[in-house]
């Protein structure tokens, strides 16, 4: 089967594969939409951590060590250097997180597809195929990432963090509202909602479910992320 079919054919695509559903290239999708949500988050994440840097270093400036009478100063802190280290930790632990995000989702979904279609529907198909499947409705997703991507280079990317706490706050606030990060955002919910008809008919063929079983598998988790991505909509509004 073309796996162009993949696009102009769903039904076909998962249906001549749910009798030996392969690993390798599901997988493959996650990772490479793993390793674009990291590529994705830098601008913003380095734009952050530099805020997070000056407010840190604006609070250590302002404060003194207490001593007791009679005792040795206390030794000062360096807040630029202290602030640096902080800052780089916030880049770091953000680059973490949106790679690590694909990768849990996908097990998410998957134990949670399985287990509805599996226990509650009397669905037929195997967890290792759940895994295939539900991975390859990853597309939309790494789709996403590439817009996200675009969106924050051309917003944060290159930005100049203001030498105050409250400049460089109010220069983020305007920058979070920028239509291009909101256009990214409306593109990412019309590309999950892409995944959610892609799960549909591949838990309707896997698990030899009808189309509503098919949706009510995937329905829980899909729903609670659809609100919570429409939310990120509304709070552009």
């Amino acid at each position: 089967m073309d796996r162009r079919s993949f696009i102009t054919d769903p039904e076909s695509f998962f249906g001549a594969r749910k009798e030996s559903p392969s690993l390798l290239a599901p997988a493959l999708i996650v990772i490479a939409t793993a390793v674009l949500a990291a590529v994705a988050i830098q601008p913003f994440a380095e734009f952050t951590s530099q805020i997070g840097q000056k407010v840190f270093e604006e609070g250590a400036g302002t404060f003194t060590p207490p001593t007791a009478e009679g005792t040795a100063t206390a030794p000062q802190v360096d807040p630029e250097a202290v602030g640096g280290f902080v800052g780089a930790v916030a880049k770091g632990a953000m680059t973490v997180f949106a790679f690590f995000g694909p990768l849990v989702g996908w097990v998410l979904y998957s134990l949670l597809f399985y287990a509805v279609a599996n226990y509650a529907l009397d669905g037929t198909g195997s967890l290792g195929g759940t895994f295939a499947f539900v991975g390859w409705g990853f597309v939309p997703e790494a789709l996403t990432k590439i817009a996200n991507a675009i969106a924050n280079y051309v917003v944060y990317g290159g930005v100049a963090v203001p030498e105050t706490q409250a400049e460089a706050q109010a220069l983020q606030s305007s920058l979070q509202t920028d239509p291009l990060l909101l256009g990214a955002t409306v593109f990412g919910f019309i590309m999950f909602l892409w995944s959610g008809v892609l799960w549909t008919i591949a838990m309707e063929k896997l698990h030899d479910l009808n189309r509503q079983n098919g949706f009510i598998a995937i329905a829980i988790p899909f729903l609670i992320m659809l609100a919570l991505r429409l939310q990120d909509i509304l709070a552009f509004l």
